[in-house]
């Protein structure tokens, strides 16, 4: 039997832990912010009120950044964590801090506190178990504007596109994680490690590091994972990767929400909508956050696909047969222009896959 907690930083964590539900034994939710809950959950997720017994897991994993004092406890008590900590939420949420580590270590990436030009913003992203990168290094391109079209209000991300890097190799891992392994291991990072950037024809600019990723990312993630998010996880944790296979497709999650999302966050209330009914297949892509939901935010569709046009359609389709009510928004064009970028990027130099 294999067991999971879940610590959710803002209260989202209900989409991650009910894939890791549906992947392992037993998986527990708690809320690191104060919110009510606004539902029983999904499969056997089960939330808690309290961070005792914290040894009967097979692993902690944060879904943010902080919980200084937790990730204390945990390392006194040698319990295998991913996420989390006092270093994770400093490099990622002190700006003036991330960019002074950026300076020092990543000598190739122009970290001035200048607007960078205009260019292509990608995020580069790797997996510290402790001791190294291991070889499992990650793009993802988000769309943040609200409607199709890249039109409307910037939000928190409408979706995400992920693909894998062949080799660590290539130009932009070499010039944005690597240099990082050493101060990682000295503070003894386990999980998550990115970097997102924008990149021109000539220069890497740095924007800041991020040490777990949004929603999107992580489930466009398991799309092209081949295995189990929670065997990739707990892997992790006990050093054991000698190697990570990953489908060599583009992995693709978008956000469905309902008003008033965008422009009212932070509501903490329940939405009223109806369960959609899928069949098995297509239930392994939906994620609904029907533990909790934050900012009128109902969920997620994933799909894989040898183009992003085909992992678009995979959606649309999902999507489709959920019969959602009309007033569900979601933007049909995520991807829309990643192989553009991906082409340009290849032709400046910086991509070698």
């Amino acid at each position: 039997m294999s067991s999971v907690l879940v610590i959710s930083a803002d209260g989202n964590g209900g989409a991650i832990a009910s894939r890791l539900a549906e992947e392992s034994d037993v998986v527990r939710l708690y809320f690191g912010c104060n919110k009510k809950v606004a539902g029983s959950g999904h499969g056997n997720v089960t939330v808690i009120h309290s961070l005792s017994m914290l040894e009967q897991f097979d692993f902690v994993l944060f879904d943010g950044n902080g919980f200084e004092g937790t990730d204390y406890r945990l390392r006194e008590k040698g319990i295998k964590a991913v996420g989390g900590g006092s270093f994770g939420r400093k490099v990622a949420n002190d700006a003036v801090y991330g960019r002074r580590v950026a300076e020092s270590l990543l000598e190739d990436v122009d970290s001035s506190e200048e607007c960078p030009p205009k260019g292509i913003d990608l995020s580069v992203t790797g997996w510290f178990d402790g001791e190294s990168f291991i070889n499992c290094f990650v793009f993802s391109g988000r769309y943040k504007r609200f409607m199709d079209g890249d039109k409307g209000v910037e939000t928190e991300n409408m979706g995400s596109v992920v693909w894998a890097v062949a080799k660590p190799e290539d130009s932009l891992v070499k010039k944005c994680l690597l240099p990082l392994a050493e101060l990682l291991q000295k503070v003894r990072h386990v999980g998550l490690m990115g970097v997102n950037v924008t990149v021109t024809e000539d220069d890497i600019y740095f924007n800041r590091f991020e040490t777990w990723p949004v929603y999107e990312d992580i489930l466009a993630f398991t799309e092209i994972l081949k295995g189990s998010l929670f065997d990739f996880l707990l892997k992790l944790v006990l050093k054991k990767h000698d190697r990570v296979d990953m489908f060599n497709t583009y992995g693709m999650a978008v956000r469905l929400s309902v008003p008033p999302y965008p422009y009212k966050i932070r509501n903490y209330m329940k939405c009223e909508y109806d369960s959609p009914v899928m069949d098995k297949k297509a239930k392994k892509h939906v994620l609904l956050n029907d533990i909790c939901n934050d900012s009128s935010i109902l969920g997620y569709v994933s799909a894989r696909g040898v183009t992003s046009r085909e992992a678009g359609k995979r959606i649309g389709r999902t999507v489709t047969g959920m019969n959602l009510k009309p007033e569900v928004q979601y933007r049909t064009d995520i991807g829309h222009d990643i192989e553009k970028k991906i082409e340009l990027l290849k032709t400046w130099g910086w991509l070698n896959v």
